[in-house]
């Protein structure tokens, strides 16, 4: 499983001494059923494309309007477990970023990953792709699990680089719906796919929503399917 650290909600309404503890348990229990379990925190830098819209949001927002308190927020569970050495992980695998770094914990040990580490990539929604790609290596199928509009976007544009089957799973903790990434992938299209990256910078972010668009405006998915299929 790859898991977006960022969709915990113990992240936002945890007391932060029980922040780890906390955070570590929904890990495992979210991976329950796989022996592999990477959970894909984001990073964030002084200068990004988003760092001017997080100061707009001001003091209201409290630690998440600030790059260091997040970090340092994030930086606590992830460090906390480093130095745990992977407590009730059992004969499970687990990955964790901290910032551009990336450890491997298991029961008996904690090492970092050289070829996980990123120093470009923000978000985690990009940094989840990476570590299926190397989890293809070694399983044959992977459950990605993030509550994140964008990662549905950008897992079936990159299904064809990943060597392995690729499912993303939505729903509730206790009603989990797993979704074939191949054949939502099919069922699209590859033109559809490769476009709605882009489109969806435009109609999908947070900062630029589809319900700005007037009722009389075409939707743009019907236009790029149409398109596509005059090609």
């Amino acid at each position: 499983s790859v898991i977006d650290g960022m969709s915990f909600q113990a992240l936002s309404n945890c007391p932060f001494a029980e922040l780890s503890a906390h955070v570590y348990a929904s890990a495992l229990q979210t991976g329950n059923e796989s022996e592999r379990i990477d959970v894909v925190f984001d990073t964030y830098k002084d200068m990004f494309i988003k760092t001017a819209k997080r100061a707009n949001r001001g003091s209201d927002a409290g630690v998440h309007s600030n790059n260091v308190s997040k970090t340092k927020l994030i930086q606590f569970p992830a460090e906390d477990w480093k130095n745990s050495k992977g407590k009730k992980l059992g004969g499970k695998v687990m990955f964790v970023t901290c910032e551009k770094r990336c450890f491997r914990l298991t029961q008996e040990s904690t090492e970092k990953v050289d070829d996980l580490k990123t120093t470009t990539q923000e978000e985690a929604d990009t940094c989840i792709l990476l570590h299926a790609k190397r989890i293809a290596a070694d399983y044959k199928s992977i459950i990605v699990l993030a509550d994140d509009t964008d990662v549905l976007v950008f897992c079936p544009v990159f299904n064809q680089c990943i060597d392995c089957n690729m499912y993303i799973g939505c729903g509730t903790k206790t009603r989990i719906r797993l979704i074939d990434v191949s054949k939502l992938a099919i069922a699209i299209g590859h033109g559809v796919c490769t476009a709605l990256i882009g489109m969806h910078s435009y109609t999908g972010c947070d900062a630029t929503c589809s319900n700005m668009r007037s009722e009389d405006e075409e939707d743009p998915t019907d236009r790029e399917t149409s398109d596509d299929e005059d090609d």
